[in-house]
């Protein structure tokens, strides 16, 4: 009887912690949803020639500039932009040090090399850029794969940091 008697309070507290959503949580009787932010993502023109905007809505919290990535790579909502990250590229984390946003990617990344020309190498740098650039407190870029900063991307310096390209946005 003991033993029912747990196995059904056991049930009855998984079931009501179960109707609680973890897209609200309740402070001081009131309830908080998390707030979300607009984000200013550039993709790729389909002749390849410029980067154009796109607005889009995500979640406000520590993981914002990573969403944005994320974004990046899964592509445009609108006609005549894409994304030109390689198929199975993953963001793997972004941190800012110094002003500097460093992204980090897989390996799949790499694949850039052969599957982009250099004007497609250079918007694709361009989009990351001026996307990551639109958030407060990152000057410009590095890309890393696997933890590991990139010199090169296809035929694309990337020694240095890389500011915004303002002269791809299309107007």
């Amino acid at each position: 009887m003991k033993k029912l008697l747990v196995l059904c309070v056991i049930v009855s507290t998984l079931l009501v912690a179960g109707c609680f959503s973890d897209s609200a949580k309740n402070v001081d009787n009131r309830t908080v949803k998390p707030t979300s932010e607009q984000v200013v993502l550039y993709f790729a023109t389909k002749d390849l020639t410029k980067v154009v905007a796109e607005k889009r809505e995500i979640t406000h919290d520590n993981r914002a500039m990573q969403s944005a990535v994320d974004l990046l790579i899964a592509g445009s909502k609108r006609d005549g932009a894409q994304s030109l990250f390689p198929q199975g590229v993953k963001c793997l984390g972004v941190k800012i040090v110094n002003g500097v946003a460093i992204v980090d990617f897989n390996d799949a990344l790499k694949a850039v090399k052969s599957q982009l020309g250099s004007s497609g190498q250079m918007l694709l740098v361009a989009s990351l850029a001026n996307t990551l650039t639109e958030f407060n407190g990152v000057n410009a870029i590095r890309i890393a794969v696997n933890g590991k900063l990139l010199e090169v991307l296809g035929e694309i310096d990337l020694s240095e940091p890389i500011g915004r390209t303002d002269d791809l946005i299309e107007k």
